[in-house]
């Protein structure tokens, strides 16, 4: 069984969706429909699938990535989805995608609660939070710059957040040994230290996304150049909600002011996903 799912119905020539809370327990279903001279379906199911529309060769979008599907004739419709969602049944019951994680490791995840909402809006990106997988007593767990800047498990860390969107980077290329000793005693020293919710670049406070930043900067690495508070939506409400809370005012925002957001870890061209475990 997959978690909960929407039913869907036709409904003028497109689908329309309508949630049905009760039948959660019930395996998923599926409807089609014609429109624009080609077959297509909507799949929803849970926070998982989003949706599957229109024209007759098209995507299956989930929130953990994208799934080519060729709608060419009718008869292989059911056949085709039924085919990708049975083989994907393990991954979606779990909820997220296994990783092989390693050391250094970076770990992103995504929650649109306390100022997850305005960092969603700011930097459009569904990534609002990230640490650096580290081993300690022989167990990988996560350096995270919350409050305080401390280690959570990786189950812990995946559980705070949408699973479904949780994703792992890894370095592309190797550091020296003594490169990636550096970065590591740094980043022990800055367990404890508070979190930054000024967002500034100093080292006396750290927020998440530059503490990484940092560890791998101390390793001779620049993931992306830091940006500037004025580059991101700073207009939408959510933001202006925080920004009011925390700096007093837009006019007192240094606009100026190196940042670096989730995102723009997660767009580093230095990284690439981790491999899922087989």
């Amino acid at each position: 069984m997959l978690p909960g799912f929407s039913t869907i119905r036709r409904h003028q020539g497109n689908v329309r969706k309508e949630t049905d809370p009760q039948k959660e327990a019930r395996p998923f279903r599926i409807r089609q429909s014609i429109a624009q001279g080609g077959l297509f379906i909507r799949v929803e199911i849970g926070p998982h699938f989003r949706h599957c529309i229109g024209q007759p060769q098209h995507g299956l979008e989930s929130t953990v990535g994208l799934v080519n599907v060729v709608f060419m004739k009718r008869r292989i419709v059911t056949w085709i989805v039924g085919a990708l969602l049975s083989a994907s049944a393990s991954l979606y019951a779990s909820g997220h995608k296994e990783f092989q994680l390693q050391e250094g490791d970076i770990v992103f995840s995504s929650s649109s609660l306390g100022q997850g909402e305005a960092i969603i809006a700011a930097t459009e990106s569904p990534y609002t939070h990230c640490g650096v997988v580290f081993k300690k007593d022989g167990e990988l767990m996560v350096l995270e710059a919350v409050q305080p800047v401390g280690v959570v498990s990786i189950k812990d860390f995946i559980k705070r957040g949408r699973p479904e969107v949780f994703t792992a980077l890894r370095l592309k290329s190797t550091v020296t040994p003594e490169a990636y000793r550096k970065a590591r005693e740094w980043a022990q020293l800055q367990v404890g230290r508070d979190y930054d919710v000024r967002f500034g670049w100093g080292n006396k406070k750290l927020y998440c996304s530059e503490l990484v930043w940092k560890i791998y900067q101390k390793a001779g690495v620049q993931l992306c150049p830091p940006r500037k508070f004025r580059d991101y939506n700073l207009e939408r409400p959510e933001v202006k909600k925080i920004i009011d809370q925390r700096f007093g005012g837009m006019d007192r925002v240094p606009m100026d002011e190196k940042v670096v957001a989730p995102s723009d870890l997660a767009a580093s061209t230095l990284l690439m996903e981790v491999p899922l475990k087989k």
